[in-house]
């Protein structure tokens, strides 16, 4: 028994720890790992999987200690029973009759004869859990920093976005802020604002964002009698579709979006725009132009006669312009 034990544990510390390499830019890549300890385990890698690796990993030598411990408690009871069987063949011999007794020896001899086949059966014991020990440490080392480097990805967002790219990652979500400068009809307005941007991976989105914002623009117009300060607020809805996947931590992107404003005037406006952004590890950050087109933007016409005081009339036609826009985003939940 103690020598198929000490069999099965070389066995299992040999095969305690399988390793696969994996290659980048693999899709739905399905790979096997079985033993006859652990079973089989399958990984796969891609459609939203990018962390299941390191989890089948980490559950893997999580399984493989819990094992250990197992074997260890069993090489605690062969210690406590053959020093329990000793402790009964002595109480047997002292309290048998003298025609038990030759017997009875021939019985404890048999049995020190098998202990004595391997006189130092304790200390390889104590040394065999002490191994033990030490590989269940060196394990629970390698789940705390799988689990952190796991943490670390999912809050990266250089990878996540590669991984998005790659097609690893079914949708992605972000808070944005921003600030812009536009200038439409002669007239230059500032504003802020803030948004939300979720992409898609799938039939229908692929590649796309849907995106939403609400800010605040505030500019003066100026005329031949009065300058007039204004302020909008804006709220739009669109779709964002990058121009080509990169692998790097940059993309390009292209832009359409319809909204409302209101405040000292309302009405629809659209906005076209290009734009590019870069990844970084807490953050991504953006700059975009936009033409930007207003349906119904009131204008003042001011005709002055030189016999008479100015005639005024006020107006709704389209008018247009082009908007520079920086932001900042940051991971949704």
């Amino acid at each position: 028994m103690i020598r198929f034990l000490l069999i099965l544990l070389t066995f299992i510390i040999a095969h305690a720890e399988n390793t696969t390499l994996i290659k980048n830019d693999n899709k739905n890549l399905t790979i096997l790992q079985s033993s006859k300890t652990y079973g089989t385990n399958a990984i796969t890698i891609g459609d939203n999987n990018q962390n299941i690796t390191i989890n089948q990993k980490i559950e893997l030598i999580d399984n493989s200690n819990k094992i250990l411990i197992d074997i260890k408690q069993v090489f605690q009871n062969i210690t406590q029973n053959s020093d329990k069987i000793s402790d009964k063949f002595k109480n047997l011999l002292a309290k048998s009759d003298t025609k038990q007794t030759k017997k009875i020896e021939k019985l404890k001899n048999r049995y020190e004869q098998l202990i004595s086949s391997n006189k130092n059966i304790k200390n390889q014991i104590t040394d065999l859990k002490m191994d033990i020990d030490s590989i269940i440490l060196e394990n629970n080392t390698q789940i705390q920093k799988l689990k952190e480097q796991i943490q670390n990805m999912k809050n990266d967002i250089s990878f996540l976005m590669k991984e998005f790219n790659k097609g690893n990652l079914k949708t992605m979500s972000f808070y944005t802020l921003h600030i812009e400068g536009a200038y439409i009809n002669s007239s230059f307005y500032k504003g802020v604002g803030v948004g939300y941007e979720r992409l898609y991976n799938n039939s229908i989105f692929e590649g796309i964002a849907l995106i939403t914002n609400l800010s605040i623009l505030t500019g003066t117009e100026e005329n031949i009698i009065k300058d007039i300060d204004k302020q909008f607020y804006l709220f739009d809805i669109g779709i964002k579709k990058p121009f080509s996947i990169s692998q790097t931590s940059y993309n390009t992107y292209g832009k359409s979006r319809i909204g409302y404003l209101w405040g000292d005037e309302s009405s629809l406006y659209l906005k076209l725009g290009i734009g590019t952004e870069k990844y970084n590890k807490k953050n991504k950050m953006a700059v975009e132009l936009n033409y930007f087109g207003i349906f119904e933007k009131e204008k003042k016409v001011i005709k002055t006669h030189i016999l008479g005081n100015a005639e005024i009339t006020e107006n709704k036609k389209y008018q247009h312009g082009v908007s520079l826009l920086l932001s900042i985003s940051f991971k949704g939940f």
